[in-house]
């Protein structure tokens, strides 16, 4: 059983971290200022900013999931 607590802990975290790349919030204030304004909502760009963002929050949400899911196990387990 801890094997599986671990993994979904794996699983969590590299969710969550593909999420924070996806979304673009790993990098400084500077760069995300000027990739938002290179970026309009009209355009083609702006389509796939839409995009990367759902599945960014799709990605965090399922991450956020699989922690949970090891923290009741690990709780329940010992």
């Amino acid at each position: 059983m801890s094997d599986l607590i671990r993994w979904l802990s794996y699983l969590g975290y590299a969710l969550l971290a593909s999420a924070i790349l996806l979304s673009g919030s790993a990098v400084g204030g500077d760069r995300m200022r000027a990739n938002q304004a290179y970026e309009s909502m009209n355009d083609q760009a702006g389509k796939e900013r839409r995009s990367r963002l759902k599945w960014s929050g799709w990605l965090f949400l399922a991450g956020v999931l699989a922690l949970a899911a090891a923290f009741i196990l690990h709780r329940v387990v010992e």
